[in-house]
């Protein structure tokens, strides 16, 4: 089985750090103080960069993929891969099914469906079915947690390294690496805009930088405090119908909820202040008073 060298390119400042050191190897190895061979040991010779695109990331982050993949072609003949959902964007499935990314009670369904899923199809397409990849994720020193997110699955026998980590490279490291080889746009954190694990300062700066986009947040919110309360009607209505036993499926049937998820809690951001997830509009007004400042304390 042939094996293949995969760069998840998420368009922050992690990736991007590997990305340049890929292109860069001399300097990466000067700047990083280890040796070439300890360089190419954590960060091997690729054979395609991927992208996957929910359809949601920053437009600071979508100018940034836009430069590095001139700049592989430049500097590279490797493939830059950008893949994406067969029917959907993550905005338009969220906006189809009024959920929230992050539903009470549910898992994250964002990076499997609209990254690990879509990532794997379009390298297939692009390798063949029968391949084996070894993908390298941008995860930093110090961020050990962050890679439990990355557990290979049980159904595959593809395997997961984490360059940066593996090389002490931290988001000051990184982010002074890129700067050191010029790269030619600003680099920032990357992540949907309605990420639900942003924190405080995050959503100010998503409020003063994109004000269409954390228009975008409301309506997402909005529809979901719609369909919360009709999905519970409809459940309500079919007589409180009991879980299906045989799939060991905990949920309701589809199209109905047993909850009210709105009324229990759910939120697009699950930061909580004092005990308690914040919407929209509250977000809004808790903002106002930082705007000038536009620094939270």
């Amino acid at each position: 089985m042939r094996s293949i060298e995969v760069m998840c390119f998420g368009g922050g400042v992690d990736s991007t750090a590997m990305l340049a050191a890929h292109l860069h190897r001399d300097a990466a190895s000067t700047f990083f103080g280890v040796s070439l061979n300890d360089l190419e040991a954590a960060l091997p010779l690729f054979d395609a960069i991927i992208f996957a695109d929910t359809g949601a990331e920053m437009p600071h982050t979508y100018t940034n993929v836009e430069a590095s993949r001139q700049l592989l072609q430049q500097r590279s003949n490797i493939p830059f891969i950008t893949a994406q959902h067969a029917t959907h964007t993550l905005p338009s499935w969220l906006e189809k099914n009024g959920n929230l990314p992050l539903l009470p009670g549910g898992p994250h369904v964002c990076s499997l469906k609209f990254k690990g899923q879509v990532m794997e199809r379009a390298v297939r397409q692009e390798f063949g079915a029968d391949i084996q990849v070894n993908w390298s994720i941008g995860i930093e020193a110090n961020e050990s947690s962050r890679s439990k997110r990355f557990t290979k699955p049980k159904d595959t026998s593809f395997t997961y390294a984490y360059p940066l980590m593996k090389l002490n490279i931290d988001r000051d490291k990184a982010d002074g690496f890129i700067k050191h080889v010029g790269w030619p746009v600003e680099v920032a954190k990357s992540s949907c805009y309605f990420c639900p694990f942003m924190t405080e300062k995050e959503i100010l700066d998503l409020q003063l930088r994109y004000p269409h986009l954390w228009e975008e947040c409301q309506q997402i919110e909005e529809r979901f405090v719609a369909a919360s309360e009709a999905k519970h009607k409809t459940w309500l209505k079919a007589g409180k119908p009991v879980i299906q036993l045989k799939t060991g499926n905990t949920r309701a049937p589809v199209g109905m909820w047993k909850k009210d998820s709105y009324q229990e809690g759910g939120r697009l951001f699950a930061k909580s202040i004092n005990g308690r997830r914040l919407s929209i509009p509250e977000w809004t007004e808790r903002m106002k008073p930082f705007h000038a400042t536009k620094n939270v304390a």
